[in-house]
């Protein structure tokens, strides 16, 4: 007999058609990304803006702490700044890659 309680999932679909998934940057994105002040600035904005809205609330439901999605979503802000796209059209090859770009 097990002492641990098994752990309960809350996975649900994840609405993609909820979403503003553009495949490029918008100038203001571009400009929004550009320094870590603005990106630290648009984790903090309510509502969220488009461009972290998806990651925002995929954070919201993961059971992680604000802390921690904070610091990973301030993470691919910056790598979305450097590859000059958002992070959902990302190739399989290039997310492979990312950390011997570091």
């Amino acid at each position: 007999m097990s002492l641990h309680k098994p752990i309960e999932s809350s996975w649900r679909p994840f609405d993609i058609t909820a979403y503003r998934l553009k495949t490029s940057l918008t100038p203001a994105e571009r400009a929004a990304l550009d320094s870590a002040h603005s990106r630290a600035g648009m984790l903090r904005m309510k509502p969220a803006p488009d461009i972290i809205r998806p990651l925002m609330d995929i954070a919201g439901v993961s059971g992680c702490s604000s802390k921690i999605a904070g610091l990973v979503i301030a993470g691919l802000l910056r790598e979305m700044h450097s590859s000059g796209m958002p992070c959902w059209r990302w190739t399989l090859k290039y997310i492979i890659d990312w950390p011997r770009r570091e």
